[in-house]
């Protein structure tokens, strides 16, 4: 369904502000704004995988434990997933120059095969192989303004794709020795996760867990009622909620392209590429948000659908029983909005998605 805007209202290495998502917070997950917040209900919050994180907790036990939980998994996502630590086991991987298979850790190989599943299903819009594109475009590593030519981006389709990386028995196989892995699109998400999975291990059910704006959200907030989450809207100067929906036992994330941009010669050019053509893509859809039941297939699906863009997305989104939510932008700056018939059917509490 196409709406318009008739009220007023993501890459791992993206911060999102802690002062935005407790004012995000404050706006959705309050039923009144005269309720006081019950003793009972904890918010830890901290910084880890250059982004913040934050971890609500309904009716908590042992809230040292709690924290201790939540920064041990995520040094262990740090060290596995990391494309910043030179040690982590991602980096060995790409430093592997070589077509022979490398054993991977259970997660590290989990979390590959789901990265593939998900580049096959969106026609090649997802694709972990992509970093070197990122970089010749200059919103990598080493940041700069200059366009790559033509045979650049040929010479770089040889080690970029799909068909340049195999996964078997938990081994991982390049087909090219220089192809690389950059699991920025899908390693939050999964962060995310696993942060959840902890806390439930300790016996917590009611909770919500958030790192750099992805979501987890299970059982209910401090007023027993669903949680109820913020989509941003799409803006290089501000941060306002666009709309809102209750998520229970669901994960949310979203994609934008409104955070990493530059301008060349007069044109838009955001850090966002198409795998398939090795070019910023081109076209009016500026934020992806999808429900899934974890948070890792929400934020690589919430990637590929933005790059797919709004006509193709929305088929690919229909024809998957995605729940997605696209913000469109119009040629004089305003948004309409997009929505599959699973993302209404979750609104309209006929869906469920469950992250347990």
């Amino acid at each position: 369904m196409l709406h318009p805007l008739t009220r007023p209202p993501p890459f791992w290495q993206i911060s999102l502000p802690m002062l935005w998502v407790g004012l995000l917070l404050h706006i959705t997950s309050c039923s009144s704004p005269s309720v006081e917040m019950p003793p009972r209900e904890m918010v830890l919050q901290g910084e880890a995988l250059g982004t913040t994180w934050m971890v609500r907790l309904i009716h908590p036990a042992d809230p040292a434990a709690a924290r201790s939980a939540i920064e041990r998994t995520l040094a262990e996502v740090d060290e596995q997933m990391s494309t910043y630590r030179p040690d982590s086991e991602l980096m060995a991987l790409n430093a592997h120059k070589t077509t022979a298979p490398r054993v991977a850790s259970p997660e590290l190989s989990a979390l590959i095969e789901e990265s593939l599943a998900i580049g096959r299903a969106s026609n090649g819009a997802f694709d972990i192989t992509v970093g070197p594109m990122v970089d010749a475009w200059g919103f990598g590593w080493h940041r700069h303004d200059q366009m790559p030519s033509v045979e650049q981006i040929a010479r770089l389709r040889d080690r970029v794709g799909l068909d340049k990386l195999t996964l078997r028995d938990g081994r991982v196989q390049k087909v090219h020795p220089e192809t690389t892995v950059d699991l920025s699109a899908i390693a939050k998400g999964h962060a995310v996760d696993r942060v959840a999975s902890s806390l439930a291990a300790q016996g917590h059910s009611d909770l919500l867990v958030e790192i750099g704006g992805e979501f987890v959200a299970w059982g209910h907030n401090a007023q027993g009622e669903p949680w109820r989450l913020g989509i941003e809207r799409p803006s290089e100067s501000e941060r306002t909620v666009y709309d809102s929906i209750e998520l229970h036992d669901a994960a949310m994330a979203t994609s934008g392209d409104y955070r990493n941009v530059r301008f060349v010669g007069g044109r838009r050019i955001s850090h966002l590429l198409d795998p398939r053509t090795g070019r910023p893509v081109d076209h009016h859809l500026a934020s992806v948000t999808v429900i899934a039941p974890s948070c890792a297939t929400a934020d690589a699906w919430a990637t590929a659908l933005l790059v797919l863009g709004e006509e193709e997305g929305l088929k690919v989104a229909e024809a998957r029983g995605l729940a997605a939510y696209f913000i469109i932008r119009a040629p004089d700056g305003s948004f309409t909005y997009l929505t599959t018939t699973a993302f209404d059917a979750l609104r309209e509490g006929r869906g469920a998605h469950t992250g347990r």
